[in-house]
C-alpha cells in the first residue's frame, strides 16, 4: 500500500470511527475511549459492521482523490503524514462538539467543522505547512463522505437537535410552566427520553436550516405540553347524552315539546364544542407527526364548526390557507407552508367557479414558490410555474386583467428563481417577458406600487440575463427597470422598498464593473450599499443588512481588499 493510500484509509477509518463513537457504542459500554485515529479506525472495522465499513471505504476512496488533487501533494512528506494520522493521540468527538460546530451556522454543514475539531486535536511536531494541509484536505474529505451517508446524516441531525433541546430556553420555558420550577423541567426532559426522539427525528430528517429545525422543534415540544394539558381535562360524553336523552323523555311525555327541543339543541351546542376539543387535539397530533395533508384537512373541519350561516366557504378556506402560507413564509417555518399547500389544494379541488379556481391556483404557486426557494432542488419551483400557467387559464385578461397581471408577476418571480439555478437563460427570457405582461395591466397609473415592484423584478432577470450574455445590453435595461421602481419607491414612501432597490442597483453596478473595468462602477455600488444600509439598520432588517455586507465584500474584493464574492441574487418584491 502507498503512502497515499494509508493517508486515505487512515483518514477515512478515523472519521468513521470518530463519529460512530458520538452516535453511540452498540457493544453497551465495553469500548470507551479510542486514543488515536488508528485506534478509531479500528473500532470502526471490527464493532459497527459491514454497514460502517462500507462508508470507509467511499470515505477513503473520496480522501485518496482529494489528497492527489491537494497543491501541496508533491511537498508534502506523505509517509509523516501517514504517521500523523495513524498515531495521534486525540480525545474523540462528543455532542458537545457536534453543537459547537453549528453554532452561527445557518445549514446542517458539518463536514468541515467536524473535521477541523479532530485536526485541532491532532499535535504537530514542527510539521511543514504542507503537510499540516495534506492532514486538513484528508480529513476535510474524508468526514464529508461520512457526512453525506444517509445513515450518519440523520444520526447525527437527530443527536444534534436532542443535544440542543436540553439547552433550549423557550423549550425548559413550556416544562418549566408545566412542571412549577426548572428543576422540575430538567428531570422531565429526561424522563420524556422517547417523547423527544419522536419529535426530533421527523424534523431533522426533513428540514435542512438549523434555526428553522430547532423553531419548528419549540412549537413541537409546546403543541405536545398542549395535548397533555387537554388529556388531563375531565369529559363524560356518554353519561351526558344518555342523560340528555332521558331528559328529553321527560319533558315530550309532559308535553313540553318546546322544552324537549330546547334541551336538545343545548346538547348539541355542547357536543360542537366537544368536537371542536378532539379536532384541536387531532389538528396538534398531526403537526407532531408533520403529515401536513392530514393536519390540512383536520384544520378546515375545525374551522368549519366556527363558520356562521351563510358564510363564504371558499373565502374562509382561503383565509384559514393564507394564515398558514404567511406564517411559514415570515418565520421560516417549513411545515406550515407544506400544510399551506395541502389547504391550497382542497380550495381548488372545492373551487366552483373560474375566479375561485384561479385565485385557488395562484395561492398554490405562491406557497411552492415559497418552498421551492428553501430547497436545493427545482421540484417545488416546477410546481409552482405549473399552478401559475393553470392558474392564467382561469384568471384570463379580458376578464378579470388585475389578477391576470398578479399572476403574470407571481410566474416571472417562479421562473426567474428557476432561472438563477440554470445555466442557460431560456427560464429568465420568460421571466422578463412574464414581467412586462404583468406591467400591461399593471400600470404606474392604476396601482403604481404594484408597477414598482414589478419594473423592480424585471430589473432583477434583466440584470441576471446581463451577467450571462456578452455586452451590456441587458445591464443598461436593468438599469432603466430599476430606475422606474425608484419613480414610486420613493425613501420617504416605502423606505425598506427603496432600499432593496438600492442594494439591487449595487449589485448591477459591480456587474458593469466586471464587463468594463471602470472604477466609476464600484464607486456607485459603494453609494447605493451606504444608502441602503442605513435604512436597513435603521429598520433592525438584519437579512438585508447581510446581503448588503456581502455586497460590499464583492465590492472589496474586486478592489483588491479581502472580501467575499457571492452570486448575484436580487432582491424580490
Amino acid at each position: 500500500m502507498s503512502n497515499a493510500e494509508k493517508v486515505a484509509e487512515h483518514a477515512a477509518g478515523g472519521c468513521v470511527g470518530a463519529l460512530a463513537l458520538m452516535l453511540g457504542d452498540p457493544t453497551g459500554g465495553t469500548v470507551a475511549v479510542a486514543g488515536s485515529l488508528a485506534g478509531l479506525a479500528l473500532l470502526a472495522r471490527t464493532t459497527w459492521g459491514r454497514e460502517r465499513d462500507a462508508v470507509a471505504a467511499r470515505a477513503a476512496l473520496s480522501a485518496r482523490a482529494a489528497v492527489a488533487d491537494c497543491r501541496d501533494y508533491a511537498t508534502a512528506d506523505l509517509g509523516r503524514v501517514a504517521v500523523l494520522l495513524s498515531e495521534a493521540q486525540i480525545d474523540p468527538l462528543t455532542p458537545e462538539d457536534l453543537i459547537a460546530v453549528v453554532q452561527g451556522s445557518e445549514t446542517y454543514r458539518l463536514a468541515a467543522p467536524l473535521a477541523g475539531v479532530l485536526r485541532a486535536r491532532i499535535r504537530f511536531d514542527g510539521d511543514s505547512a504542507a503537510n499540516i494541509a495534506l492532514v486538513r484536505v484528508a480529513l476535510e474529505s474524508a468526514m464529508s463522505a461520512c457526512c453525506a451517508d444517509s445513515t450518519f446524516k440523520n444520526d447525527l441531525q437527530t443527536l444534534l437537535m436532542m443535544t440542543s433541546v436540553r439547552q433550549n430556553d423557550a423549550v425548559l420555558a413550556t416544562l418549566t410552566e408545566m412542571r412549577g420550577s426548572r428543576e422540575a423541567a430538567e428531570r422531565e426532559l429526561g424522563r420524556r427520553e422517547g417523547l423527544l426522539i419522536g419529535l426530533v427525528r421527523p424534523i431533522a430528517q426533513g428540514v435542512d436550516d438549523f434555526d428553522t429545525a430547532i423553531r419548528e422543534l419549540e412549537r413541537a415540544v409546546g403543541i405536545a405540553a398542549d395535548l397533555e394539558r387537554q388529556a388531563m381535562m375531565p369529559s363524560n360524553l356518554g353519561d351526558q347524552v344518555n342523560a340528555v336523552l332521558r331528559r328529553m323523555q321527560e319533558q315530550n311525555r309532559a308535553g313540553d315539546l318546546d322544552g324537549a327541543a330546547q334541551t336538545v339543541d343545548d346538547a348539541l351546542g355542547e357536543l360542537e364544542a366537544e368536537k371542536a376539543r378532539l379536532l384541536d387535539a387531532a389538528v396538534e397530533q398531526q403537526i407532531l407527526r408533520r403529515d401536513a395533508g392530514a393536519a390540512a384537512t383536520r384544520l378546515w373541519q375545525r374551522r368549519q364548526l366556527d363558520l356562521p350561516e351563510g358564510a363564504d366557504r371558499f373565502e374562509a378556506l382561503r383565509g384559514l390557507q393564507d394564515e398558514w402560507y404567511v406564517r411559514g413564509r415570515d418565520k421560516g417555518l417549513n411545515f406550515d407552508l407544506e400544510v399551506a399547500i395541502r389547504l391550497a389544494g382542497i380550495s381548488r379541488n372545492g373551487a366552483q367557479t373560474s375566479d375561485q379556481r384561479g385565485a385557488a391556483l395562484n395561492d398554490l404557486g405562491n406557497a411552492l414558490l415559497a418552498m421551492g426557494r428553501r430547497e436545493t432542488g427545482t421540484d417545488r419551483l416546477e410546481e409552482a410555474v405549473t399552478a401559475y400557467h393553470d392558474a392564467l387559464r382561469e384568471r384570463t385578461r379580458a376578464r378579470v386583467p388585475l389578477d391576470w397581471a398578479m399572476t403574470q408577476n407571481n410566474l416571472g418571480n417562479a421562473l426567474r428563481t428557476l432561472g438563477a439555478r440554470e445555466t442557460g437563460t431560456d427560464r429568465l427570457e420568460e421571466a422578463v417577458a412574464a414581467y412586462r405582461d404583468a406591467l400591461r395591466e399593471w400600470t404606474r397609473a392604476r396601482v403604481p406600487l404594484d408597477w414598482a415592484a414589478t419594473q423592480n423584478n424585471l430589473g432583477n432577470a434583466l440584470a441576471t440575463l446581463g451577467e450571462r450574455e456578452p455586452g451590456t445590453d441587458r445591464l443598461e435595461e436593468a438599469v432603466t427597470a430599476y430606475g422606474e421602481a425608484l419613480r414610486e419607491r420613493t425613501r420617504e414612501r416605502v423606505p425598506l422598498d427603496w432600499a432593496m432597490t438600492q442594494s439591487n442597483l449595487a449589485l448591477l453596478e459591480v456587474a458593469f464593473f466586471d464587463k468594463t473595468g471602470e472604477a466609476s462602477r464600484l464607486e456607485a455600488a459603494e453609494g447605493s450599499c451606504r444608502a441602503a444600509l442605513e435604512v436597513f439598520e435603521a429598520a433592525g432588517a438584519s437579512h438585508y443588512v447581510g446581503m448588503v455586507r456581502e455586497a460590499q465584500a464583492a465590492i472589496a474584493e474586486r478592489r483588491g481588499r479581502p472580501g467575499q464574492v457571492s452570486d448575484r441574487d436580487g432582491v424580490g418584491a
